[in-house]
């Protein structure tokens, strides 16, 4: 596996991993009816747009042997009312689930780990649904805690969906 930069040339791929990891890790999460009917096409401009525009955010894409991107990851500096410039964000963090359970979201979150300490970042934190078991375990093994704080997104799907804020500190977050 090879992490690199991602740019907007990676746009299909992005959403591709991003369309399969949700409909296969939010079944019986999220309304059916929402993740059937996620739209490839509105999703692929958002993805071209966001990845041709320079900013704070930092987009990597997990590739395999074949050049086949198996995964993707975004972040940069935390979206929350309480962060200050020494917290950074995993806002993103897909796996095709073909490729799941083969280390790519680990390696794809110590990539933000290592570029922690460049960005000023002495903590970072992610959001997780609460029902989201799997996930939850995996940011524990990677050295994520759950911080106490939740929060409840409505917009996405029009369902409340409970959210809770996991955290990991020290020098190299």
């Amino acid at each position: 596996m090879r992490l690199r930069r991602a740019g907007a040339g990676d746009a299909e791929a992005i959403v591709g991993v991003q369309v399969a990891a949700w409909r296969a890790a939010y079944a019986g999460l999220m309304p059916q009816d929402f993740l059937d009917a996620m739209d490839h096409p509105r999703r692929l401009e958002s993805w071209r747009r966001a990845l041709s525009m320079s900013g704070p955010q930092v987009f990597t894409v997990a590739e395999d042997e074949s050049g086949t991107v198996a995964g993707f990851c975004v972040c940069g500096p935390s979206r929350d009312a309480d962060a200050n410039s020494s917290i950074g964000e995993i806002i993103a963090l897909n796996v095709l689930p073909s490729a799941w359970r083969q280390g790519i979201g680990r390696l794809l979150c110590e990539d933000v780990i290592a570029l922690a300490p460049e960005r000023g970042w002495q903590t970072l934190t992610l959001w997780v649904l609460r029902d989201n078991a799997r996930a939850r375990s995996a940011y524990a093994r990677i050295g994520f805690e759950a911080d106490g704080t939740r929060k409840v997104e409505t917009a996405l799907t029009g369902t409340p969906l409970v959210e809770l804020r996991y955290r990991r500190e020290g020098r190299s977050a």
